[in-house]
């Protein structure tokens, strides 16, 4: 992430002569390059396995306990319900706290009272975690955990395992991970069977974005910077039958793909 920055730079503030190797840093430069592309290419070749393992949704919201009871409950029984319906797996920041408690509280549940009736489920909670947060501990209801030092991994791991999103309430962080999911909506890079649904904690920022970037510079004769139907494909709901109900056609969606998949056994 950007930390290294400022790392960099306390440490240039802090000795008397910068001395740079010219040719290093050419060769580092060509080597990030080479990098970047091996990642991106690992990020194509590995997503139809991810996609089909289980479906999963991911659940985006601050891991501070200032939360009301009502948002807290929301997000408990959105997950519990998607394990209970559909199976599903639920990734999530992974903190200790917030959001990321609750959401991981409600598949554990839905869990523990599967295993109490004898029934298997293939059910997971995924934390996918910044390594920089000094303090935060994985939830211990955790069945996966995965750590990542950049804000741009973690967003792309979430993009690569997850088949919907649901953005609870949050800070800058949580609409961070929003946009980053609105704009991909937009440019048609997630399927359209891939749904993001927001609380309606959300939606007075959103139609004041679009009061900003469309119908305010309209209205004065400018050039919109955003289209008007940009955000059309974005839902807002607290009510969990209905947010359920919505990725439950994503479930049916992917489970129809599904049925083509031949999984190759092990080591041939």
């Amino acid at each position: 992430m950007a930390e290294y920055r400022t790392l960099r730079l306390d440490s240039f503030n802090l000795t008397g002569k910068i001395e740079i190797d010219r040719a290093e840093s050419t060769r580092l430069d060509a080597e990030l390059h080479a990098a970047r592309q091996r990642y991106e290419s690992l990020l194509f070749d590995s997503f139809p396995g991810a996609y089909f393992e289980n479906f999963r949704v991911g659940v985006f919201g601050a891991t501070h306990d200032a939360h009301t009871p009502d948002e807290v409950a929301c997000i408990t029984g959105i997950t519990k319900r998607l394990g209970e319906k559909y199976g599903a797996s639920i990734v999530t920041g992974g903190g200790s706290s917030g959001m990321m408690l609750a959401a991981a509280a409600g598949l554990a549940a839905a869990k523990a009272e599967a295993q109490k009736a004898g029934k298997p489920t293939t059910s997971q909670n995924i934390g996918v975690m910044m390594d920089f947060a000094a303090g935060e501990r994985p939830n211990t209801l955790l069945d996966v955990t995965d750590k990542t030092n950049n804000f741009s991994t973690r967003i792309e791991e979430f993009i690569r395992i997850t088949h919907g999103a649901y953005i609870a309430p949050g800070g800058i962080g949580t609409r961070l991970e929003a946009t980053m999911f609105f704009q991909l909506k937009q440019l048609g890079w997630l399927e359209a069977t891939y749904p993001v649904v927001a609380h309606p904690f959300w939606k007075p920022m959103v139609e004041q974005s679009h009061q900003l970037m469309f119908t305010q510079r309209v209205r004065d004769g400018k050039a919109p910077l955003t289209g008007a139907n940009d955000l059309s494909f974005l839902r807002y709901s607290d009510d969990v039958e209905e947010v359920v109900a919505i990725f439950g056609e994503a479930h049916k969606a992917w489970l129809k793909l599904r049925e083509k998949v031949a999984w190759k056994p092990a080591g041939k």
